[in-house]
């Protein structure tokens, strides 16, 4: 499972090789993205698999995760491993999903409504 955002290039750093990738809406979120530069202005898609979306209730500035975004959860519901719980959740306007454990779902107390941080790494995108 997972989602494809068709977002905006609106910079890139040559240091880093990474690419800032501004999600669609009037709040869409800020992605960065270990990407070679593209033209600002420009617009790229991208993958973001469920299994590579983590869920925290702060946002953590000390983890190597470069994209943290505010999430809304709308529903949880069984994945195909009864460990699993697949996650939908409103990123700035944008649908995302997020594969985690049932026991993560537990030490969250996830719930429809519940104001998350959704991690992902920059290495698993796929643009």
């Amino acid at each position: 499972a997972g989602v494809v955002f068709e977002g905006l290039v609106v910079g890139h750093d040559p240091h880093y090789d990474l690419l800032d990738l501004r999600l669609p809406g009037k709040d869409g979120p800020l992605l960065r993205i270990a990407h070679p530069a593209q033209v600002v202005g420009s617009s790229l898609r991208v993958k973001v698999q469920a299994r590579d979306v983590s869920l925290a209730l702060a946002a953590d500035s000390t983890s190597s995760i470069l994209n943290r975004l505010p999430v809304r959860v709308r529903e949880s519901r069984p994945a195909g491993n009864p460990a699993h719980v697949l996650v939908s959740l409103d990123a700035g306007g944008n649908a995302l999903l997020a594969r985690i454990t049932r026991f993560s779902a537990d030490q969250v107390g996830l719930h429809p409504g519940q104001i998350l941080f959704a991690q992902i790494k920059s290495v698993a995108l796929l643009g």
